[in-house]
């Protein structure tokens, strides 16, 4: 039930923001296909191919400009031949690009990965349904960006299942999460904390700290039923003033515990499907 002002608020960004979304969540599946077809064209003689999601777009929580997350899940046909996976992927994309846009090599040779940005402007540009009373800045969806992370391990496909899964189901038990999310995302995009590899925080880590908050308001309030208001304030309000040096996010207990000794990562919240720190290290925390 809407049971204050503040509550109708947020559902009502929460509308604008749905309303965006249908027509940018339908041009990204449009290139999702389009990626998976040129793919597996170009590389079925040599790999079998096959294909794995992940990311906010898969579990329901994205917003405008949200990347797409794609695992390309390789295994070599001809094991006598030695080939190079990320070589011909990154070959066949700069000499067979059909979409017609810049990508990369992140900086980090390590990383699996390779980084598409589609003009989508044409596009979407025509649509009256996006920017109805300037809540979004349609620079911001002018372009699609495409993560193509490829792996030989059907571990990390396992794992991305188990995700995606997990997610949904927590947001079918508490539907007020999926606003205070998307709230939450909304302004950490407009700080320039949304990208990971530059210090920010993922998509994953919001709906864990945010799933962590209900989670406690119903230990503690012994109160089933938690407004989307009070969850909103008391998020703020928690990780405002929460020591990120000293304390981690406990997904078991839906509380928060000591860090071990010598942990260098900032932020620290224990990933409920591997028991790792979902926060990657990198985030800055509660600066």
């Amino acid at each position: 039930m809407i049971n204050s002002y503040y509550e109708q608020g947020i559902l009502n960004y929460f509308q604008i923001v749905n309303n965006n979304l249908k027509i940018f969540n339908k041009i990204q599946n449009k290139y999702l296909s389009e990626i998976q077809s040129f793919i597996k064209e170009n590389l079925r003689d040599k790999y079998d191919i096959s294909f794995g999601y992940y990311g906010a777009h898969f579990t329901g929580l994205d917003i405008e400009g949200s990347d797409l997350d794609i695992l390309v899940l390789y295994n070599q046909k001809d094991k006598n031949n030695n080939l190079n996976f990320r070589d011909e992927l990154f070959n066949m994309i700069k000499h067979k690009n059909p979409f017609y846009c810049p990508f990369k090599l992140p900086d980090d040779a390590d990383l699996s990965l390779i980084v598409l940005n589609i003009d989508i402007y044409d596009e979407i540009k025509y649509d009256t349904i996006f920017n109805p009373f300037n809540y979004i800045d349609f620079a911001e969806i002018s372009k699609l960006k495409v993560d193509l992370f490829y792996n030989n391990n059907e571990e990390n496909l396992k794992y991305y299942k188990k995700v995606v899964e997990f997610v949904k189901n927590a947001v079918n038990s508490y539907p007020q999460i999926k606003p205070v999310i998307l709230f939450i995302k909304r302004y950490i995009k407009n700080i320039r904390m949304n990208k990971v590899f530059k210090g920010g925080i993922s998509s994953y880590s919001i709906f864990l700290i945010v799933l962590n908050a209900v989670k406690s308001l119903e230990l503690y309030t012994k109160k089933t039923e938690i407004g989307i208001s009070q969850l909103l304030f008391y998020v703020l309000h928690k990780f405002s003033v929460f020591d990120f040096q000293v304390y981690g996010i406990d997904m078991d207990n839906y509380d928060y515990r000591l860090k071990e000794e010598n942990l260098e990562e900032n932020l620290y919240i224990l990933d409920p499907i591997n028991g790792k720190n979902v926060a990657m290290g990198k985030c800055k925390g509660g600066k």
